[in-house]
């Protein structure tokens, strides 16, 4: 889990300033859907990608394609990745390779995954974010034109709903994901392969 905290908040050498939502900031669709995988876990999933919400029992592991200047590491506000008006939690750095791999809260079917819009909200802290937050991102979202997955939900595989005991299996679940599309985080991916369960 360190491994994990520090992928994510480490600086890179050559900082990027991104524009904030006073700025203008206009939000940005995820370039590709990967991989969707909805799963269910025995044990809850502690959740701190949100001000107004503990843990989840279901939810959707999802794989995607973005810009990697989006998704590169700062010691700041980021943009946030959401799922209609709802952070998702990203497990992994996704710079330099542009794949995200991250956790999307909820109980979503095929149909409610093809009308899920995925896109880079303003810079913000994803634990500080509520649900008017949320749902404010995803109305700026429509304005600017991002549209639902459509099509696209069905991704590269089609993967049916598995249950898992709890966050660790989630994560070593992630692993071979994160070793297949974003080399230089292999060994933050092996680490998960050694987390014991709840």
């Amino acid at each position: 889990m360190i491994a994990l905290l520090l992928s994510l908040t480490t600086a890179a050498a050559d900082p990027v300033v991104l524009p904030t939502a006073a700025d203008g900031f206009e939000p940005v669709a995820v370039e590709e859907v990967i991989t969707l995988q909805p799963f269910t876990v025995a044990v809850p999933h502690p959740w701190r990608w949100a001000s107004d919400r503990d843990a989840i029992t279901e939810g959707v592991l999802v794989t995607v394609r973005v810009d990697p200047e989006l998704a590169r590491p700062r010691q700041t506000e980021s943009p946030v990745l959401y799922a209609d008006g709802a952070p998702v939690e990203r497990l992994n750095a996704g710079y330099p390779s542009g794949c995200v791999v991250g956790i999307i809260p909820g109980r979503y079917d095929p149909a409610s995954l093809q009308a899920l819009r995925l896109y880079f909200g303003p810079p913000g802290l994803p634990e500080r974010i509520d649900a008017d937050e949320g749902r404010a991102a995803l109305a700026v979202a429509v304005a600017a034109g991002i549209t639902p997955l459509g099509e696209r939900a069905d991704a590269r595989e089609a993967l049916a709903p598995v249950s898992l005991r709890g966050s660790a299996a989630v994560f070593r679940m992630a692993a071979p994901v994160v070793e297949g599309c974003s080399e230089s985080e292999a060994p933050l991916a092996a680490s998960w392969r050694q987390l014991a369960d709840e």
